[in-house]
C-alpha cells in the first residue's frame, strides 16, 4: 500500500491504497444545490461528491459507482504550523482505503449559491 503527499507536503497519517488531490477539481467549480461529482476512481469502484446545502458546510460523500455511500467513510484533518489539510476516505469492496484531499469544510465556510471556492479555499 502506498500513500502520497498532499500539495502542501502534509502526509496522510496512515497507509492508503491511493491518495488523490481533489482540490483542483473544486477550485472555481460552481456547485449546484445537492450532490456534485468531483472525482472517480473507476479501478477502485469509488467516487467522491460534495453535497452543497445553502447555509451549511460542504459535506464530502464517498460512494460506489452506483451512488451508494460506502461504510465507513473516514474524515481526516491534520493541522500543521501553516495550514490544515483535510482528506475524505472510503473503503472499496476489497477493504482497501482510498482517500481524496479536499478543501476543509470549516475553512471554506457555509455554502452560498453562486459562489465558487477560490485558491485560498474560501467562497467568493
Amino acid at each position: 500500500m502506498a500513500s502520497s503527499l498532499s500539495a502542501a507536503g502534509v502526509k496522510i497519517p496512515f497507509s492508503a491504497a491511493s491518495v488523490a488531490d481533489a482540490t483542483d477539481e473544486l477550485l472555481g467549480m460552481r456547485l449546484n444545490e445537492g450532490l456534485n461529482l468531483i472525482d472517480e476512481k473507476a479501478d477502485a469502484g469509488l467516487q467522491i461528491s460534495v453535497r452543497a446545502t445553502t447555509g451549511e458546510l460542504l459535506e464530502y460523500v464517498v460512494t460506489d459507482l452506483n451512488g451508494c455511500e460506502v461504510d465507513p467513510i473516514i474524515d481526516v484533518s491534520v493541522a500543521s504550523k501553516k495550514k490544515t489539510t483535510c482528506w475524505k476516505c472510503g473503503k472499496d469492496s476489497d477493504g482497501n482505503t482510498h482517500c481524496w484531499q479536499v478543501p476543509c469544510p470549516v475553512i471554506v465556510g457555509p455554502w452560498i449559491p453562486g459562489k465558487v471556492i477560490t485558491s485560498g479555499f474560501i467562497l467568493a
